[in-house]
């Protein structure tokens, strides 16, 4: 009897020291998941923290493009309206310029008839002899005529002159204004399509 009992306080004795041992390995284990769980947390922290300044930097990002895009339409809306006015005006332009190629067209046609006139009354001063003071009076009204019709004449091709000119410098600008939005287009066509 007295065996047994020190077989059992020998095996007691030797859970004992096993369960020591285990519960040492248990809180060694513990304090190194704890300092694993301290700099995971640190390391979360900085990531966390890099996010934050990311997603700043991503929102500061955005209003800057936000304020860019808004001036780009802002300068493509003025453009179409500049583009429509010059459009409007070279139209109004150019019916004009063929209205008044027409009169100009009615004017040479007059100066032609009063030319074959003048040159008829000439001639017919120079067989009626008799009656030269009617012609001379009849011809001093045709040169008078053909006088104001070569000054009308010279106005209208004046006229017509300056209106050329103004539909060349119309068309320079209007080609600095289809240069400019094709380059806009090229180089934002984020905003055309947004359109």
């Amino acid at each position: 009897m007295a065996k047994q009992l020190e077989a059992a306080k020998q095996q007691f004795a030797k859970e004992q020291q096993q369960s020591e041992q285990a519960k040492a390995e248990l809180a060694k284990q513990f304090e190194a998941n704890k300092q694993q769980a301290e700099q995971a947390k640190v390391e979360l922290a900085k990531q966390l923290q890099s996010a934050q300044q990311q997603v700043t930097a991503l929102n500061n990002t955005q209003t800057a493009l936000n304020t860019k895009i808004a001036d780009s339409d802002s300068q493509l809306k003025q453009f179409n309206t500049v583009k429509a006015e010059l459009e409007q005006e070279l139209k109004r332009i150019n019916q004009s310029l063929k209205q008044e190629s027409e009169l100009n067209q009615k004017h040479k046609s007059w100066a032609e008839t009063l030319k074959t006139q003048n040159e008829q009354l000439n001639k017919e001063l120079k067989e009626q002899q008799r009656s030269s003071q009617l012609s001379v009076k009849l011809l001093a009204k045709v040169e008078a005529d053909a006088s104001e019709l070569r000054g009308r004449y010279a106005q209208l091709l004046k006229t017509e002159q300056e209106l050329r000119s103004l539909v060349g410098e119309l068309y320079i600008k209007l080609s600095a204004a289809s240069k400019f939005y094709n380059q806009l287009e090229k180089e934002h066509p984020e905003l055309l399509e947004a359109k």
